[in-house]
């Protein structure tokens, strides 16, 4: 399954010029400043021709704590900034995402713990395709419990107000879903927003509608903290990647059961099968934020 993601980037500090500036120095297309979730209403652009369209939106959520960028950025005026990336698609998509933020950090972009960076992922392939309506209802369920019973180590990999139980409320402890639950909630202030996310309707046509999407069947992962760190939000988009495929592919480590390894470190690392790349992510994360290595 080949990672189709879409990342956003709150921050603040640069102009839009500046940000058209920075993305052009590095192979990609400003696309303007669009309004809160005007990327959304306007349709995703996507990269698969090759050509990378980034926009701004505004978003009430960023506080800079500096009047110099209080409100949202326009061209000429330096403010706040929620920078969202075309549909980007695996290791390609990567390295693009990874030069864009060096480049906007270069400009002068900068975080805080008002900022967040969310992840969209895309459940479409032909698999997915394949499956009847329980059997995605049944991926849902599995990839929220995963990251429900996983919550303390995924906690060690980000900052402490992006953490169970932390300052910022934008990303709650995902909630155990019981067996008997076929939802399509929105929990729009947990760790994983599943509103985009079609299941659970007797409707077919729906059901089939949503598949044909661009981005199909999605889910945003909300909790990493601000960055500009390309390197390590493409350690956080191959883990939660290989969380998403884990489930979808059944990989045969620990099928479809998120309750089959103990509930620590290494637990996880036998239930998603992580290879020395993930697992070098995880514990360099996991040390630079105070936990040292979790054997």
């Amino acid at each position: 399954m080949v990672v189709r993601f879409g990342v956003e980037l709150e921050s603040y500090g640069l102009n839009g010029q500046e940000i058209k500036e920075a993305l052009e120095s590095v192979g990609g297309t400003f696309g303007g400043i669009v309004g809160y979730h005007g990327t959304a209403r306007g349709g995703y652009n996507d990269s698969k021709n090759g050509v990378f369209v980034w926009t701004v939106e505004s978003d009430s959520t960023i506080d800079s704590r500096d009047r110099l960028f209080r409100g949202t950025a326009r061209m000429t005026q330096q403010g706040t900034h929620e920078i969202v990336s075309p549909i980007l698609y695996g290791e390609v998509g990567i390295k693009h995402m990874i030069k864009v933020m060096k480049a906007l950090s270069n400009a002068g972009a900068k975080v805080n713990s008002s900022c967040g960076t969310h992840v969209t992922f895309s459940a479409n392939n032909s698999r997915w395709n394949r499956m009847s309506m329980d059997k995605t209802i049944d991926c849902q369920r599995n990839i929220n419990n995963f990251v429900n019973k996983y919550q303390s180590v995924i906690d060690m990999l980000v900052a402490p107000s992006r953490r169970a139980g932390g300052s910022n409320h934008y990303c709650n402890a995902q909630p155990l879903w019981h067996y008997n639950y076929s939802p399509a909630p929105s929990n729009r202030y947990n760790n994983i927003n599943w509103n985009n996310f079609r299941s659970g309707s007797t409707d077919r046509q729906r059901h089939s509608a949503a598949r044909d999407t661009r981005l199909g069947n999605r889910m945003e992962f909300r909790q990493h903290q601000g960055t500009m760190n390309g390197a390590k939000l493409a350690g956080w988009i191959r883990l939660n990647h290989k969380i998403i495929t884990q489930f979808i592919n059944d990989g045969a480590s620990a099928g479809t059961n998120p309750m089959g390894q103990t509930n620590d470190y290494a637990g996880m690392c036998v239930a998603l099968g992580l290879g020395p790349q993930l697992r070098a992510y995880m514990e360099e994360r996991m040390v630079n934020f105070g936990f040292g290595v979790v054997a």
